[in-house]
């Protein structure tokens, strides 16, 4: 943990407490920061890991994790106040993951885990311009539904 250990706990959660921080408590100690608490779970229970274990993967999902971190810095959208290009690329992490984790019955993508990219996507989805354009969502759930269905039984 190095640097993020920060001295003992008691500094550390006086020290986080002018700002809100995502935070990640395990045996009484606070871990800060999405992408060291990644790293923490990561290598503490090695059964299920999140970080592939190929050196080049693991390099490539620490690269696009801090982009995204550091294009969402105080921003409402990646290009800053207005919807772009990245935000368009990416409309399916705000609108088709939710839909497929609702019928699959997964948890991949909350505000507890990704709070950057789950406020992204609310700001995203609550846009004039994204709520008119996208399709009903009831209409791409029962879609999708049908589909899990039929590929892997009624659940």
């Amino acid at each position: 943990m190095g640097s993020n250990n920060r001295g003992n706990s008691k500094e550390f959660l006086e020290l986080i407490k002018s700002k809100p921080v995502l935070v990640f408590i395990h045996n009484e100690k606070p871990i800060a920061k999405s992408h060291v608490i990644v790293e923490y779970i990561d290598e503490t229970w090695k059964n299920n890991p999140i970080l592939p274990s190929d050196p080049y993967q693991r390099a490539l999902a620490h690269f696009w994790s801090k982009f995204i971190d550091d294009k969402m810095k105080d921003k409402k959208f990646f290009g800053g106040e207005e919807i772009g290009l990245v935000d368009i690329v990416v409309v399916y992490t705000a609108f088709w993951v939710p839909v497929v984790q609702e019928i699959a019955g997964l948890e991949l993508f909350t505000s507890e885990k990704f709070p950057k990219l789950h406020n992204w996507s609310q700001e995203f989805l609550n846009h004039p311009i994204v709520k008119e354009s996208l399709p009903p969502r009831d209409l791409v759930f029962t879609f999708f539904k049908g589909l899990y269905e039929s590929l892997f039984g009624s659940k």
